[in-house]
Formats: C-alpha cells, structure tokens, sequence
C-alpha cells in the first residue's frame, strides 16, 4: 500500500472541512428554527404562535394577503419546517400601528 503524502493529507483535510462548512451552513439555521419552535410550544409563559389563516381571520384579510405581508416585511414571520408562523404580539404590533396610521391623532 503506497504512502500518503503531506500534500495529499491536506488536500483530504481540505475537502472535509469544506463539505462540514456547507453541512453546518445548512444545519445550524435548521437547528436554530427547531430550538426555536420547541421552546415557543413548551414554555406557556412565550408568545404564542399561530398560523397564516389564524392570522388572516384576526386582520381580517385572506390568507394570501398575510403571506404577502410576510413576503413585503410588513408581518414578521417564523419558519418552522415547512410552515410559516407568526407571533401573536405581531399581529397586536400590526394592529396598533396600522391603527395610528389610518386614523390616530386627529390633527
């Protein structure tokens, strides 16, 4: 069996520590959702989350409005695996906000 050289070592540990890097670029943000999501159902006292139709029955729109409220930046959304969620203090923040907009002040 031939001998592996110092070049080839590095050429081995170069390769390795790329597929890692793209692996862990994948994984950490996966991780950091799920960690996320648990702790948002486990812990009572967190902010609920609820789903775009629950989302859209509170605003009062449909379900694909929300999604492009989300899409724009005008509703925070959370992904968690394949669905979006969203906190219920964001829809109250939209609320209030939408409601100063639209008709506070009075000047």
């Amino acid at each position: 069996m031939p001998a592996i050289t110092t070049g080839q070592l590095r050429h081995i540990q170069d390769v390795i520590i790329d597929v890692l890097r793209k692996e862990l670029r994948y994984l950490i943000p996966q991780y950091l959702e799920h960690a996320h999501s648990q702790r948002a159902l486990s812990d009572p006292e967190a902010d609920p989350l609820i789903s775009r139709a629950q989302a859209a029955r509170i605003l009062g729109v449909s379900i694909q409005t929300v999604s492009k409220m989300i899409r724009t930046n005008r509703l925070p959304g959370i992904k968690v695996q394949r669905r979006t969620l969203i906190r219920k203090s964001d829809i109250s923040k939209y609320l209030e906000s939408d409601v100063v907009s639209f008709g506070g002040g009075g000047q």
